[in-house]
């Protein structure tokens, strides 16, 4: 059984307790495409202080990453709800009269 622990960090390169953090995909390209991690961190062991700061700059940019991605196209968005509109013919308080032909 593989415990995924390191005596070294694959972010800082310190020699310390590391082990394999379980960020998806997503949020490793997010950390490549801010430049706060190398390709060669991504899916790798990393002590608890690399960690926490990778987590703190995730959540202080939520914003940021969250404007990108809608500006991205073929992401979805999702988007206010129209108003509810009534169904045709009736519409409350007006009639509406027939023109006969």
């Amino acid at each position: 059984m593989q415990l995924n622990v390191s005596n070294r960090c694959s972010h800082c390169h310190e020699m310390v307790k590391s082990k394999r953090r379980d960020f998806n995909n997503q949020t490793w390209t997010v950390l490549l495409l801010l430049g706060e991690v190398h390709q060669d961190s991504v899916d790798r062991p990393l002590c608890d202080d690399c960690y926490n700061e990778l987590r703190d700059i995730l959540i202080e940019r939520a914003g940021e990453i969250d404007t990108a991605a809608a500006a991205t196209p073929g992401n979805v968005v999702p988007q206010q709800k129209p108003a509810r509109e009534a169904p045709a013919g009736k519409m409350k308080g007006r009639k509406i009269s027939k023109i006969a032909g």
